[in-house]
């Protein structure tokens, strides 16, 4: 697994399988859409 970019309300990983498909994982930290979805 990779650690996806450093964001103050969101965790994120990539998994690539077997066969190559990339599958990211992400944990948002707000409920706040605005919040989820800023950048850094």
């Amino acid at each position: 697994m990779n650690p996806g970019a450093t964001e103050p309300y969101r965790k994120n990983v990539y998994f690539v399988d077997p066969s190559g498909f990339e599958v990211e994982f992400v944990e948002y930290l707000s409920d706040d859409p605005k919040l989820r979805n800023s950048t850094s």
